[in-house]
């Protein structure tokens, strides 16, 4: 595994491994209030990533392009305003770094919904 789905993957297993570490510190302490910030990082840091990296692993021309690094380093960024606005949220009630976290990471798959219609039309006109 190289390029785009090697970095989708190492995002992967960041979040994934920080989602556990935050687990065993919430059953640990009285950071049950936080389950909402675990789960965020869990499905869209751990899941999602994974998934990406899988398909631009699988699909290699999808992978070498300007849209698949546009959409890496937007998931990226997604990621890390939403793991501490969350924090935030849940803290003190302020949801702006949570939501714009949250639209960044939306924003972040317009690029791969790209990626797919484009490959689609190349495969099609291919077929013939």
């Amino acid at each position: 595994m190289r390029g785009i789905s090697f970095w989708f993957f190492i995002s992967a297993m960041f979040y994934g491994v920080g989602s556990i570490i935050f687990g065993i510190q919430m059953s640990a302490g009285e950071g049950a209030a936080f389950a909402t910030g675990n789960v965020q990082l869990t499905l869209l840091g751990f899941l999602t990533m994974t998934l990406f990296g899988l398909y631009y692993n699988a699909v290699p021309q999808a992978a070498h392009s300007r849209l698949a690094r546009l959409h890496f380093v937007a998931a990226t960024i997604g990621m890390w305003l939403m793991i501490p606005g969350v924090a935030i949220a849940i803290e003190d009630g302020n949801l702006l770094l949570a939501m714009t976290g949250s639209a960044v990471m939306a924003l972040s798959m317009v690029p791969f919904v790209m990626i797919l219609r484009r490959l689609r039309r190349i495969a099609a006109h291919a077929a013939g």
